[in-house]
């Protein structure tokens, strides 16, 4: 009987388990005939999940479903009889022999060599990974692919270990994977080996990052080195050249010595909204700024040098709007022998990033500023008043009045939808240019420019507070909403902090004078009250 090698390993090793299933997984079955245990114990139950602890059973099920499709799955488990952490390896043996074969083992085991000195590594292999991009365990197979023991990737990004000219496709395949979770991600990249090479792999990413129990992006990757070596030795490298361009997602052109398109892809003329056949000057003409991507093909031709470079594309009948070109010089024989030029649409990635980046300064809620959109608004524009003295800076500190009681009496949704109307109330009252947040809970701020300072905030303060009055009237239950307000100036010195600091304690003034009005309306009135300035 053959048996595959990492199978005979793995049941030569001392505390190794083994059970045989049935092609569904749903019920174990005798081991088959002749096949070799070595140190192996065979499991005793009637199902395959009973030996594994409840919380694991969906990661061994995942296992089972990389073996139907790959051959082999692998994952970390823990055993119901034992605490210790046991890596789980399940092989399809269903053509040869009807059914799938499951080993278990400690994970800290020393898997045994196998005597064969003609045994090739294997050639597939899996690892899991983080959200984050970084390694959360790494299987077997892939410290005998590329060297490196699981121990010095665990923890490590994955693109430490991917080819830099392989980086721009990595992280467009992972976002994504990431903006479509039910969907696989395909890709061809380089990893690097300990030996220091760069070993083909195609890699297929699953997203797993909504297990509850194990959440992970498993990465699947196959050897394909051999077939692009057989490749290159059989066909001549512009043949293999135009088959690779056509099916890359970048736009690819090559030039010759005398400047004249030879290869190039449709991609190309997608991307940048002109015709290859037009080369560098068609290339030119539809963009927006022409200098760096002049100046980088100059000098590939006139010192060899390889440049990347940021383009913004001017054309409307281009698909990209940035891209982000590569300028390679080519030689013959140490002789010039043309320009390869290839281009990767990264409108997407900046858009992506773009939001993300508005997101992390937006109040979720209220879709005002946040603590961090405030201080990074605010201080730009404490900056800016340093540079103008014709206008004063004033600062509205807003804390609603009792909301503790309407979240208590009618429920956080409730308080929430109050949140919302204050924050739409006063953004409709003030200026596009004016500055709305939301410090937190049930505080707000405000930030504008005044031109006769206290009474042109003042003014604004009564209007929030009328426009606050009435959300009561619009909501459904019986509420009472109100707002205190206190105001502060910016000084020359101030920075946010210092600038809320006052805000906030001339809002708290007027806050304990309008207690002391409703105990006492003879002693004090809340007008009579200038802390910084209040209102």
């Amino acid at each position: 009987m053959e048996v595959p090698v990492d199978l005979h390993d793995l049941l030569n090793t001392p505390s190794s388990r083994v059970l045989a299933m049935d092609p569904t997984g749903g019920q174990t079955v005798d081991l088959p005939a002749g096949l070799d245990l070595g140190l192996a114990v065979p499991m005793q139950c009637d199902s395959p999940l009973d030996p594994i602890a409840r919380e694991f059973q969906g990661s061994a099920v995942g296992a089972f479903e990389s073996a139907n499709r790959r051959g082999h799955g692998t994952t970390l488990v823990t055993m119901t009889d034992d605490d210790a952490v046991h890596r789980l390896h399940i092989f399809n043996m269903d053509k040869t022999h009807g059914c799938f074969v499951a080993v278990a083992l400690p994970q800290d085991a020393e898997i045994a060599a196998s005597d064969s000195p003609d045994v090739a590594p294997p050639r597939q292999g899996h690892f899991r990974v983080s959200a984050s991009g970084l390694f959360l365990s790494v299987g077997a197979e892939i410290s005998k692919m590329l060297g490196w023991d699981g121990e010095e990737l665990v923890g490590r990004s994955v693109l430490d270990y991917v080819h830099p000219d392989d980086h721009e496709n990595a992280i467009v395949g992972w976002i994504e994977l990431l903006e479509n979770p039910t969907r696989q991600c395909q890709i061809r990249q380089r990893f690097k080996t300990k030996s220091g090479d760069w070993l083909w792999c195609d890699v297929e990413d699953t997203n797993r990052l909504d297990d509850a129990t194990n959440p992970h992006v498993l990465s699947e990757i196959l050897d394909v080195s051999r077939e692009l070596a057989a490749q290159a030795a059989l066909q001549r490298r512009e043949t293999l050249l135009d088959r690779l361009t056509q099916a890359l997602p970048s736009g690819v052109l090559q030039l010759n010595a005398e400047g004249a398109a030879e290869i190039w892809n449709d991609q190309w003329a997608n991307l940048t909204g002109s015709e290859p056949i037009a080369g560098v000057a068609g290339l030119l003409d539809s963009l927006d700024e022409t200098t760096k991507a002049a100046k980088a093909i100059k000098a590939a031709l006139d010192d060899g040098t390889d440049d990347d470079i940021e383009v913004t594309f001017n054309s409307d009948s281009a698909a990209s709007k940035f891209g982000r070109l590569h300028v390679r010089p080519l030689r013959e024989d140490d002789v010039h022998a043309g320009l390869l030029l290839t281009l990767d649409d990264v409108t997407r990635l900046l858009t992506y990033q773009d939001e993300l980046a508005a997101q992390t300064q937006r109040d979720s809620l209220t879709g005002v500023y946040n603590r961090l959109g405030l201080e990074n608004a605010i201080e730009t524009q404490l900056d800016l008043s340093r540079q103008d003295e014709t206008s004063e800076i004033a600062v509205l500190f807003l804390d609603l009045d009792r909301f503790k009681a309407i979240n208590d009496a009618h429920g956080h949704a409730t308080g929430d939808a109050v949140l919302a109307r204050v924050a739409d109330a006063v953004t409709e009252l003030v200026r596009p240019t004016d500055i709305v947040g939301r410090l937190g809970g049930d505080e707000f701020l405000v930030m504008m420019a005044c031109e006769d300072g206290s009474q042109q905030s003042s003014a604004i303060a009564s209007r929030i507070k009328e426009s606050v009055r009435a959300i009561s009237d619009q909501m459904v239950q019986d509420l009472t909403v109100g707002v205190t307000i206190g105001i502060a100036f910016a000084t020359a010195t101030d920075d946010f902090d210092s600038l809320i600091k006052r805000a906030d304690e001339a809002m708290y003034e007027q806050k304990r004078a309008k207690k002391l009005a409703a105990n006492s309306p003879d002693r004090v009135r809340p007008d009579q009250v200038r802390p910084n300035q209040v209102s």
